[in-house]
């Protein structure tokens, strides 16, 4: 199983992404979603993860500096960075950081985050891949077998 975790201020991206994650690859699951750097370095504090996706520009502690914090706890985990800023400073002290990809929203469509979570989990892991993805596309299809095909079906009320 490859433990994604999410950092993004905006609910509705951020709900999006962890739809999009989990249902592209049964491999993959999100463990927890944040809407700030600070929730997710008390999460970091005492977990950890195989992937973080975060944004830059969060609101308080930027996206950048939870990367500085996280990188030197975890120099293993798979940092994915998804901005609307196409700001080359910003880049550049992503690549310093270590970051494994730097990808802007508005050019990754909804398979190509799972896509480039798999690849860099791959490339960062080779000898782990192809296990975790076997055994679960076996228990998929398992569980496909025992209950048939599985929807997803979500409702949001939005009050004032």
């Amino acid at each position: 199983m490859i433990r994604v975790v999410i950092v993004e201020d905006e609910m509705l991206v951020r709900i999006g992404m962890k739809m999009c994650i989990e249902e592209y690859d049964p491999s993959m699951t999100v463990d927890r979603a944040f809407a700030s750097a600070e929730e997710a370095l008390d999460y970091f504090s005492m977990e950890t993860a195989d992937v973080l996706v975060t944004d830059i520009r969060l609101t308080g502690v930027s996206g950048l500096d939870l990367i500085r914090e996280i990188r030197g706890k975890n120099p293993h985990m798979v940092i994915i960075i998804l901005s609307c800023y196409e700001d080359f400073a910003y880049a550049k002290e992503a690549i310093s950081l270590g970051v494994d990809s730097y990808v802007l929203k508005h050019e990754i469509g909804e398979e190509d985050l799972p896509k480039l979570i798999m690849e860099q989990y791959r490339q960062k892991y080779p000898q782990n891949a192809g296990n975790v993805w076997e055994s679960m596309v076996e228990s998929r299809r398992q569980e496909q077998q025992n209950f048939g095909e599985l929807f997803l079906v979500g409702m949001f009320v939005l009050r004032r």
